[in-house]
């Protein structure tokens, strides 16, 4: 697919490893949510901005990729992140799993939501510089 902007897709996705470092590290603690957030946003606002062609196809894979590479670097590092983060140890997790199984196997819908997300974000902003390149 030539409309995919792959360089772009590269550098968001691994944003991903910066976002799991700030949560296994627990800088960010109390805080996820927000930077998670912002870190969505900032996907959507590069697809909109450096892959004007397609920007909603270029923020879905991106931020796919963004969120895959941030759980899936979490559950790598899981005994850490529960070290540096202990009040997660008492969160009840659905069908008896572990957590790494819960957070390996659960990841790609995460991953799909950010990618929802993302995209979701690329649209006003893409529609917006459109809007304002033609003027």
């Amino acid at each position: 697919m030539k409309i995919l902007n792959w360089p772009l897709i590269a550098i968001v996705g691994a944003s991903g490893f910066v976002f799991a470092a700030a949560t296994i590290t627990a800088w960010i603690q109390g805080y996820e949510h927000w930077v998670g957030l912002i870190f969505i946003a900032g996907a959507g606002k590069m697809a909109a901005f450096f892959a004007p062609k397609a920007p909603m196809r270029n923020a879905f894979i991106a931020g796919f990729f963004m969120g895959l590479t941030a759980v899936w670097t979490q559950a790598a590092f899981l005994d850490l992140y529960f070290k540096n983060n202990p009040a997660y140890l008492a969160v009840e997790i659905p069908f008896g799993l572990d957590a790494r199984s819960w957070t390996i196997i659960f990841a790609p819908a995460g991953a799909i939501l950010v990618g929802i997300l993302s995209s979701l974000v690329s649209w006003p902003i893409a529609k917006l510089t459109k809007a304002l390149r033609k003027s």
